[in-house]
C-alpha cells in the first residue's frame, strides 16, 4: 500500500474483496478502475469491502495526480496505491452472491 495515497486513507487492507464502489457492484479488476479512474477529484468514494468474514464500509476521496508520487506502473494517478485482481471462480461464497 503507497503511504499517504487515497487507499491508505480509507484503510483498505492487502486481502480485502472489494464488493462495491459508491453501492455500485464491482464485478472485476476492470470495473474497479475504470469505475474509481472516472470519478472527479476530490469525489467522495464508499468501497464496501469483506474483511475476516466481515462486511466493511470505508471511505476516501479521489485524489488529483499532484497530491501524490505516481509510480509509472500505475493505470490511473487517482488508483495510485490500490491493486486488483479478479478472483478464481472458485473463492467461496460472499453473502448472497459468488465471488
Amino acid at each position: 500500500m503507497t503511504p499517504n495515497s487515497p487507499a491508505q486513507q480509507a484503510s483498505l487492507e492487502p486481502g480485502d474483496i472489494l464488493t462495491s464502489i459508491n453501492e455500485k457492484l464491482v464485478k472485476d479488476a476492470r470495473d474497479t478502475q475504470n469505475y474509481i479512474g472516472l470519478l472527479p477529484v476530490s469525489k467522495a468514494i464508499e468501497f464496501e469491502v469483506f474483511r475476516n468474514s466481515k462486511r466493511l464500509k470505508l471511505k476516501t476521496k479521489v485524489a488529483s495526480r499532484i497530491e501524490h508520487e505516481i509510480s509509472p506502473l500505475a493505470v490511473n494517478a487517482r488508483l495510485e496505491g490500490v491493486t486488483a485482481e479478479d478472483l478464481e471462480k472458485e473463492n467461496h461464497a460472499v453473502g448472497d452472491w459468488q465471488v
